[in-house]
C-alpha cells in the first residue's frame, strides 16, 4: 500500500509546492481518527518550540480544531529529490488576518464560507498597518455588538468561551453539591475535557473550570495577545514548520484520491499564478498526471469531495472533482495561455538527478529557436485552409468542444513524440510551430489562428518536410511557397482528420540519425541567423 509520500514523489521532482488541507486529508483517510492523531502528535514539535517562546501560547495541534483551515505542503529537499509534508506557514497568516478582520477578510469568511484570496506570508508585512490598526480597534472593544460588528470571527470564539463557562458553572455545582472523592472530580474534569474535544473547541477543561469571568474587555485583550504573539514571532515559527516533516508513513490513504487532489490543487496553482514561469511549472505538474494514467481522463468512477475554497464556485460549500473536470480546465488553462509548452516527460527517469538537474534538464526541454524569416506568408494564406467540401459555400465555425478536443489532440500527440528542437518564425510562420526531430524531418503544426484573442486553429493541416527542404523554402517568396507548400512532392501535407497522427508518426520515425539533425541544426542557425529562445 502506498503512503502518502510514496504518491507526492511520483511524477516530476519540483520545487512548486502544493497545499493539503487538513479536513480534506481526513476525508481521504481509510482510518481518519488514526491519521489525525499522528498528525496531532507531530504536530507536538511545533508545539514545544512554541511554549519555548510563551507557555501561554495557543497549541498549533489544537488550531487544528478552530475554524479556519490547517495546510500542509509539500517540501522538497535539494538532493536528494524528495518531497516532504510539512505544515504550511499560510496557516498562520490566514488565521491572523481572517480573524483580525483585515481588509474585512473576517466578514467574506463569514459570509462565503471560504477565504477571499490566497494568503502568503508576505501578507504579514502588505497589511502591517492594517494590522496594527485592527490591534488597536480590538483593544478598544467594550459591548457584545460591537465585537460581533468589527471581529465576527472573534465574536464567534467569545461565544464558545461563554458557553463553556456556563457548562462549566453546572459542573462546578454538580462537584460542589456532591461530596465527590479526588479520583471522581478528576473523571468529571476528563469528561469535561471530552466534551470539548468533541466539539471541536481549543479550549482545556482546566482553564474553563478556573476562570470565573469573560467579560468583553478581558477576552479581547487576551485574545489579542495571542495573536500579537503570533505576529511577532511570524519568521521563527515559519522556519521551525518548515524543518518539521509531518510523517504519515503508517497511514493507509486513498491513492487514486489522494493524487487525484493533489492534480486539482496544482492545476489551482497554474490558474491563479500570475508569473508565466510558475503556470509552465504546475501546468506540467498537471499534464504530467494525465500522461502517467493514460485513460484517466476518461474515469468517471475516481472522485473527491472537498471543502469549496475558490471564488469562482460561491455559492457550493462542497465541491465534486474528478479527473473530467481537472482535464477539462487544463484544456481551457493551455488554450488561454499560448506560451505554456506541453512536455511529455512520463518516460523520464528522474531517480539519479538531483533537483538542479531536473530544473536544467526541464529548461533545455522548453527552449525553443526563433528564425527571422517567415516560411508561411500571411497574404493568400486562406487558400491553405482545408474546410470540408460541404461547407465550401458556407459559413464554418466549429463548436469551442470541438476546437478544444482537436487542440488538445494536438498538444499532447506533438509533446509524445519527443522533438530534437522547436522552432518559430517571424509571426510564428503565422502561428505554425517546427517540431525538428533527430531523423531530420521537420513538422509545423499550428494551433490558433489567432493566438492574442484566444481563437483557435480549425480546417489546417500539418505539413512534413526533410531540414533540407525547410531550408529551400525559405528561400522563394511567398507566392511559390504556396503552391510549394500544396503540391511539391517532398512536402507531405495531412489534414486533420481521423488517422492523420499515425501518419505523422510514420515520418518521424524514418532514419533515426540525430547527427545530420545536429549538423542541420547548427548550419540553420549560423546560416540563418537562428536564436535560441529561454
Amino acid at each position: 500500500m502506498k503512503t502518502i509520500n510514496d504518491v507526492i514523489n511520483e511524477g516530476i521532482p519540483s520545487t512548486e509546492a502544493s497545499l493539503i488541507y487538513y479536513d480534506d486529508l481526513l476525508n481521504m483517510s481509510n482510518d481518519k481518527v488514526k491519521t489525525k492523531y499522528k498528525i496531532e502528535k507531530e504536530l507536538e514539535i511545533i508545539d514545544a518550540y512554541i511554549k519555548f517562546f510563551d507557555e501561554n501560547a495557543e497549541p498549533l495541534s489544537k488550531r487544528i480544531k478552530m475554524d479556519l483551515d490547517i495546510a500542509f505542503a509539500i517540501n522538497i529537499n535539494v538532493d536528494p529529490v524528495r518531497k516532504d509534508f510539512y505544515v504550511a506557514p499560510q496557516t498562520l497568516i490566514s488565521n491572523i488576518l481572517t480573524k483580525l478582520n483585515v481588509d474585512k477578510m473576517g466578514i467574506y469568511y463569514k459570509l462565503n464560507g471560504h477565504l477571499r484570496e490566497h494568503i502568503t506570508v508576505e501578507d504579514i508585512e502588505v497589511y502591517e498597518e492594517d494590522i496594527v490598526n485592527q490591534f488597536r480597534q480590538l483593544t478598544k472593544v467594550s459591548t457584545a455588538n460591537e465585537l460581533e460588528y468589527k471581529f465576527p470571527l472573534i465574536y464567534d470564539e467569545y461565544k464558545v468561551k461563554e458557553n463553556l463557562l456556563r457548562e462549566a458553572k453546572r459542573l462546578r455545582q454538580l462537584i460542589e453539591n456532591k461530596k465527590l472523592s479526588n479520583y471522581e472530580k478528576l473523571r468529571l474534569e476528563k469528561y469535561f475535557q471530552y466534551y470539548i474535544d468533541y466539539k471541536g473547541y481549543n479550549y482545556s477543561a482546566k482553564t474553563i473550570l478556573s476562570s470565573s469571568s469573560n467579560t468583553i474587555p478581558e477576552f479581547c485583550r487576551e485574545y489579542g495577545m495571542n495573536l500579537a504573539y503570533l505576529i511577532d514571532n511570524i519568521s521563527k515559527l515559519r522556519l521551525c514548520m518548515m524543518n518539521t516533516e509531518i510523517r504519515l508513513d503508517d497511514e493507509e490513504i486513498d491513492n487514486d484520491k489522494f493524487e487525484l487532489y493533489i492534480t486539482y490543487q496544482r492545476l489551482l496553482q497554474a490558474i491563479n499564478s500570475n508569473s508565466d514561469k510558475d503556470k509552465q511549472n504546475y501546468a506540467n505538474l498537471v499534464a504530467n498526471y494525465f500522461q502517467r494514467n493514460k485513460k484517466i481522463k476518461e474515469n468517471k468512477n475516481i472522485s473527491i469531495t472537498i471543502k469549496n475554497r475558490v471564488n469562482y464556485s460561491k455559492n457550493k460549500k462542497e465541491l465534486v472533482i474528478t479527473p473530467i473536470d481537472i482535464y477539462e480546465r487544463l484544456k481551457l488553462l493551455l488554450k488561454d495561455n499560448p506560451d505554456i509548452k506541453l512536455l511529455d516527460l512520463s518516460d523520464v527517469d528522474f531517480s539519479e538527478m538531483n533537483l538542479f538537474e531536473v530544473e536544467s534538464f526541464i529548461r533545455e526541454c522548453l527552449k525553443d529557436l526563433k528564425a527571422n524569416w517567415e516560411i508561411i506568408p500571411d497574404f493568400q494564406y486562406e487558400k491553405l485552409i482545408d474546410v470540408p467540401s460541404e461547407y465550401k459555400n458556407k459559413k464554418y465555425t466549429p463548436s469551442e468542444e470541438k476546437l478544444l478536443k482537436k487542440f488538445m489532440e494536438k498538444k499532447e500527440f506533438f509533446a509524445s513524440t519527443d522533438p530534437f528542437f522547436r522552432i518559430k518564425g517571424k509571426n510564428t510562420f503565422k502561428n505554425y510551430i517546427g517540431y525538428i526531430y533527430k531523423n531530420g524531418k521537420v513538422v509545423l503544426e499550428r494551433y490558433y489562428h489567432n493566438p492574442k484573442i484566444g481563437k483557435l486553429a480549425y480546417g489546417d493541416a500539418v505539413y512534413t518536410m526533410n531540414i533540407e527542404d525547410f531550408y529551400r523554402l525559405s528561400q522563394y517568396p511567398r507566392s511559390i511557397i504556396i503552391e510549394m507548400l500544396k503540391n511539391d512532392p517532398s512536402i507531405g501535407r495531412f489534414p486533420h482528420v481521423k488517422g492523420w497522427t499515425k501518419d505523422v508518426l510514420k515520418i518521424i520515425e524514418e532514419d533515426n540519425n540525430k547527427s545530420k539533425t545536429v549538423e542541420e541544426v547548427k548550419q540553420l542557425i549560423k546560416r540563418k541567423k537562428v536564436e535560441e529562445e529561454k
